[in-house]
């Protein structure tokens, strides 16, 4: 833009900003934004800040509100927030993300903020930046399944009640999308490696409720404390399972193969597996 005259400038900055208003693009009139790496914040600063009415009434004519940037300035801190949450649980291994309103992270609704955002083009754009897309989404059934299958690989025999609570967790919901060369291949695995038949089923009412009650241990806004026993007001449905089984240790150990070494390491300093 140099050669150009002052008035060619604005008319430059003008259809700018009326081009990324057309892509939908989170204006934001301040010296920190760029638009296809032009300062075009620190111009639209600049205009208000002097009160240039004939470029505001030009920028007015094209659909640009300054009352409406501010509004969309808030909206675009509460899209970084939860994009950089996203960008958090994409990067964790131990977490499958799930478009739905039950889904949380790290005690907040991301499953929410995704169910919300399918509609919205330019966030969607951002989020394949960051490694998530919708399309993949509907995959990724399989591509957990094979991951499932890359760490049954590694396991030992020990690892099997983690393995247990990721299977129910995770993987059975999905049976129906998980294609059969990955359902066998978990099969023929688990019997090589945990040396038991791996069936495709909920559990019965036993194995269940182990299940039901480590959610409890792990879930951190139900149970911030990670204590194994709260009251009957925290736990719900699970404490007279929990309860039962701390006043009768040998109810205890009967279950205890389902436990890791450090969860019993937990269970025991609560009063479990106490005789």
């Amino acid at each position: 833009m140099k050669n150009l005259t002052r008035e060619e400038k604005q008319q430059t900055w003008i259809k700018l900003t009326q081009q990324a208003l057309k892509e939908g693009v989170a204006i934001r009139p301040n010296n920190r934004f760029t638009y296809q790496g032009k300062k075009l914040g620190g111009f639209l600063f600049r205009v208000k800040r002097q009160n240039n009415i004939q470029v505001l009434q030009q920028l007015e004519a094209i659909g640009f509100d300054y009352d409406a940037c501010k509004k969309n300035s808030i909206r675009e801190k509460k899209y970084q927030t939860w994009l950089s949450l996203l960008k958090e649980c994409i990067d964790d291994p131990h977490t499958e993300i799930q478009v739905n309103h039950r889904f949380k992270y790290k005690g907040k609704n991301l499953g929410t903020f995704l169910v919300g955002a399918r509609t919205n083009t330019e966030l969607k754009k951002r989020m394949r930046k960051l490694g998530f897309s919708y399309s993949d989404y509907l995959r990724k059934p399989n591509l957990y399944a094979k991951r499932f299958i890359k760490d049954l690989i590694e396991a030992k025999p020990k690892d099997k009640p983690k393995f247990i609570t990721r299977f129910y967790t995770y993987v059975l919901p999905k049976k129906e999308l998980i294609n059969d060369a990955n359902i066998e291949k978990i099969n023929e695995l688990w019997k090589l490696k945990f040396n038991s038949r791996r069936l495709w089923r909920y559990p019965i009412q036993e194995e269940q409720r182990i299940v039901q009650w480590k959610r409890f241990r792990y879930d951190k806004e139900k149970n911030p404390t990670e204590k194994w026993l709260q009251s009957r007001r925290i736990m719900g449905d699970i404490f007279n399972f929990a309860y039962r089984r701390k006043r009768k240790p040998n109810l205890m150990y009967k279950i205890k193969d389902y436990f890791s070494k450090e969860e019993i390491a937990e269970l025991k300093k609560e009063g479990f597996l106490n005789k």
